[in-house]
């Protein structure tokens, strides 16, 4: 296999590979080779290293470097440009001696030696008219450097430069050719300098100083440079009018070239004029956020299904109708354009000899379709399937193959990048303490670790989807996890661990792999780069927690009387100045504050995932409190949290009746203004606790039957709820706080307020699995029957195609019926009308819990799980299964956090 980048000659490896934006491996050995093109790759490696060590260049313009360069700096380059003065290149091809000549004359030019600069541009004058036979990947590059520098050095006649060059130019219809396209960038930023310079002006106009003065005579290089001009990175200042004059003239273009009428080329023609349009519009609009405002997504579709029916298997045209089916939501047909893409790919590289054209394109289509094709992304809180003729075992069967495909695709474009993954002592963190890729730390070749990264990451989300839903045995399952971990690092590696969200999800698969110490050091260095990672804050306290309970039970600490003492010798107040997890969260909810009140004085809009983290943080701080004290104790702070809901969620949109109880007061005096009737009293007992459990079995039954019969709706008159306007996923969220509040009560005994707070996650959103769990923990008090019916129908529900992924809710099933059929209690007993029946309950439930517990992690990291599977095996009296549950029950319950993990995994998942 090999990439068609680069012209074919010995040079060949080395060429592609700096086409794609890279160095050779060990690029920095170079100095002592007898090899030409090796002397001037090792000087240009050197170059690029000095402007990044200086922090002048911003890998867009060079002359910062030469205005306040160190002294140390100028004596690297000058060394530099005593070295490239010893190195021979007459009579070489044309390519060496262009390449040699740039390189030169880059460092001349960063000692301000311009002349000298000049005169070794001058040797290769055939770089300003290129024939067809040299317009592969690297002479692009070579040409593209060759007009930046010539008129940088020659700043008197830089505009007539630049203005011809533009012209000359073969601009990259490649996204594999990084290189050119990063030097098209440097000519776009000088020219844009260029022009505000000779207009005496703070800012650009796009009809004054781009698409009046002439210098851009094709309307694909026009869009080029005004959609780089847009660009935060490029840093170029625009008038106010900029974005709406181009969209007009994007619509009067875009309008143009649709009413043309093309002739269909054969197979040995193509139309590239439209080809060259769209990739010119496509791949820069993409990066921004308000392309819609530039151009109407319509006329965006409109104008790529008129170049595919006008080009012959543009593979462009079909990414970009991809891109654009996929962002509006249709699934299915972007799905059947991936297809006919796949197959023109493998035609192409049928018909050349396994050659890769435009490998880095291919990667990020595959990697845009394998991410949001993914069935994992059906979670919890967002239940929709995106596809509607597809089902996901379907959708999973497409993505087996291409997933091998991407995998396949990155591990070539690695293999010629001279891309490391290994060391020879690998560590989970080794990616923390060691540059894999030293040649890859340049900031202009961001694109290329980003792509290849988020192809890796892809990969990871799908092997992450497969574990979990797809794993049936135990060593499937490990195998899966161990596959995970290496997709993940490797995108950790590629890109350097820069992306936040990458770091995460490793750092959360490392917590659910126990492996804690690691975990904690993760998010610290998270945290010290994205202070504001509020989930990443979740998994700190979480993992400390958990770190606190493994260290308090590695000492032989004296019995307590009171199993709740972790320590018999330390006070209350010794073990909450002690605990990590309390100054983690104090630390973090102080962070938070902060920024949301910055986000409201800016009048930011905080994102609803950042709001939900922040949330889940709260419910945090409440479990560290609980596990220094009692659930009764932390019943004050319940107010708290739904303060907090209202102030992130604005829960404005509910009208609250004042109930006949008097206004909860928070121990600060403010007030308690959640849409609840429930009883916030610390301390208080429910009138139906000391009942014997006859009000709770009467009102339980009449919750369940408005249930049953869909009439939920016959709430407290307390609360009036108004359906205007609240979003389906704020209806989610209020639903789940509700649903945890009524945990908290259950804790304590206050049934009624249990099942007040389980009627109003209901109405808030719908009757759903998770209410119907928590309804059959309330009624498991002493309606066990009548539990095990609705934990049952609850089972029934989430294994149904529909509903598969909602393996948390499946965990609380399963749960909540070991508890009823395991139990020894007479009431239990009478759950099965007789021996018969018993034992086939018992196999059933075996069967269930030996399925789940290979489900990671949500089954097979779950203590109480492997709890109720060793009671299983105990009344069948299978003593090494038996010994295996305890020993991992054990193994987990010496690490467990004060809440489950998962509840960092964010509103998605």
């Amino acid at each position: 296999m090999k990439i068609e980048n680069a012209d074919d000659n010995k040079y060949n490896e080395y060429f592609t590979v700096l086409s794609l934006g890279c160095f050779p491996r060990d690029v920095a050995q170079f100095k002592g080779s007898s090899n030409i093109v090796e002397q001037t790759m090792y000087v240009d490696y050197h170059i690029e290293t000095v402007l990044l060590e200086s922090s002048k260049g911003d890998n867009l313009t060079f002359k910062e470097f030469r205005d306040g360069a160190s002294e140390l700096h100028i004596q690297k380059v000058g060394e530099l440009a005593e070295y490239m003065d010893t190195i021979e290149t007459q009579n070489e091809e044309l390519e060496v001696d262009m390449y040699a000549a740039v390189v030169r004359a880059h460092v001349f030019y960063l000692l301000g030696k311009d002349t000298q600069a000049s005169e070794a541009l001058k040797g290769v004058g055939a770089a300003e008219e290129l024939s067809l036979q040299k317009q592969g990947a690297f002479f692009k590059y070579l040409q593209g450097r060759y007009f930046v520098l010539k008129g940088l050095c020659d700043a008197g006649n830089a505009y007539e430069i630049w203005k011809n060059s533009i012209t000359k130019i073969r601009l990259p219809l490649n996204k594999s050719e990084i290189a050119a396209q990063r030097w098209r960038e440097i000519l776009y930023k000088e020219v844009a300098l260029l022009l505000l310079q000779r207009g005496n002006k703070d800012s650009l106009s796009f009809h004054e100083d781009v698409e009046k003065i002439g210098l851009f005579q094709n309307a694909g290089t026009l869009v080029s440079f005004s959609l780089f001009a847009l660009q935060s990175r490029a840093c170029v200042p625009v008038d106010s009018k900029f974005k709406h004059e181009l969209s007009e003239y994007l619509s009067k273009e875009c309008r143009s070239i649709i009413k043309q009428q093309d002739k269909f080329p054969d197979a040995e023609e193509e139309n590239s004029h439209l080809n060259e349009f769209l990739f010119r519009l496509h791949e820069p609009l993409i990066l921004l956020k308000d392309r819609n405002t530039i151009i109407k997504p319509d006329l965006h579709k409109e104008l790529v299904i008129h170049v595919i029916k006008n080009t012959y298997q543009s593979r462009v045209a079909l990414k970009s109708l991809i891109d654009i089916l996929i962002e509006n939501g249709e699934f299915d047909e972007a799905l059947a354009a991936f297809k006919t893409y796949t197959a023109y790919v493998e035609k192409d590289m049928e018909q050349h000899e396994d050659t890769i054209d435009d490998i880095l394109l291919i990667v990020e289509a595959f990697s845009t379709c394998v991410t949001k094709f993914n069935p994992i992304n059906i979670g919890s809180l967002h239940e929709s399937f995106s596809f509607k003729h597809f089902d996901p075992s379907t959708i999973s069967d497409f993505l087996d193959k291409y997933s091998e495909k991407l995998e396949f695709f990155l591990t070539s474009l690695s293999e010629t990048c001279q891309i490391s993954y290994q060391l020879p002592e690998e560590t989970p963190l080794s990616f923390l303490y060691h540059l894999y890729n030293p040649e890859l730390k340049f900031c202009f070749n961001a694109g290329l670790k980003r792509e290849i990264g988020r192809g890796w990451y892809a990969l990871a989300r799908y092997a992450k989807y497969k574990t979990i839903f797809r794993s049936y045995t135990e060593s499937s399952m490990l195998q899966g996890v161990s596959n995970l971990m290496r997709l993940l690092k490797n995108s950790l590696i590629v890109t350097q661990a820069s992306d936040e969200k990458m770091l995460f999800d490793y750092a959360l698969t490392l917590a659910y792999n126990l492996q804690f110490e690691e975990t904690l050091k993760l998010c610290r260095f998270i945290l010290k780069r994205f202070s504001e990672s509020f989930k990443t804050w979740n998994l700190l306290v979480l993992v400390a927690s958990g770190l606190e309970v493994k260290g308090s039970r590695s000492v032989d600490h004296p019995k307590s009387a009171n199993p709740g003492e972790a320590n018999g010798s330390q006070s209350k107040s010794e073990q909450s100045e002690s605990k990590e997890s309390l100054k983690y969260i104090n630390s973090a909810l102080n962070i938070a504050g902060i920024y949301i009140a910055n986000c409201q004085k800016s009048g930011a809009s905080i994102p609803t995932t950042v709001k939900y983290d922040i949330l889940q943080l709260k419910m945090t701080q409440v479990a560290v409190l609980e596990s220094m004290s009692d659930s009764r104790s932390v019943v004050d702070m319940i107010p708290e949290v739904f303060m907090l809901y209202n102030e992130l969620f604005e829960t404005s949109e509910l009208e609250i009746i004042e109930s006949n109880q008097s206004e909860k007061k928070l121990p600060n005096g403010k007030t308690h203004d959640a849409s609840s009737n429930v009883s916030l009293k610390s301390g208080k007992k429910s009138t139906i606790f000391e009942g014997n459990g006859k009000a709770l079995s009467r009102r339980a039954s009449r919750l369940m039957d408005r249930r049953h019969h869909k009439h939920a709706n016959q709430k407290s008159n307390n609360v009036v709820k108004k359906d205007d306007g609240r979003s389906l996923i704020t209806k989610k969220i209020l639903s789940e706080v509700w649903l945890w509040t009524s945990k908290i009560y259950m804790k304590n005994g206050s049934f009624e307020d249990a099942e007040q707070c389980i009627v109003e996650a209901e109405s808030t959103h719908q009757p759903n699995a998770s209410t119907a769990n928590c309804l059959g923990l309330l009624t498991s008090q002493k309606r066990k029957s009548l539990a095990l019916e609705e934990f049952q129908r609850t089972l029934d529900e989430v294994e149904n195609s529909a509903s598969m992924y909602k393996k948390r809710e499946m965990r609380e099933s399963l749960l909540g019926i070991s508890k009823l059929v395991l139990g020894d209690d007479e009431d239990a007993q009478q759950l099965f009308t007789s021996d018969k029946d018993k034992h086939a309950g018992l196999v059933r439930l075996k069967n269930y819990l030996e399925s789940f517990v290979n489900c990671w992690p949500y089954g097979y990291n779950y203590s109480e799980l492997w709890w109720y599977l060793s009671l299983v095996y105990e009344k069948i009296d299978d003593k090494n299964l038996l010994s295996k549950s305890l020993w991992k029950c054990v193994e987990l319950e010496d690490a467990r956090p004060i809440r489950s993990f998962d509840c960092c995994e964010g509103i998605g998942c």
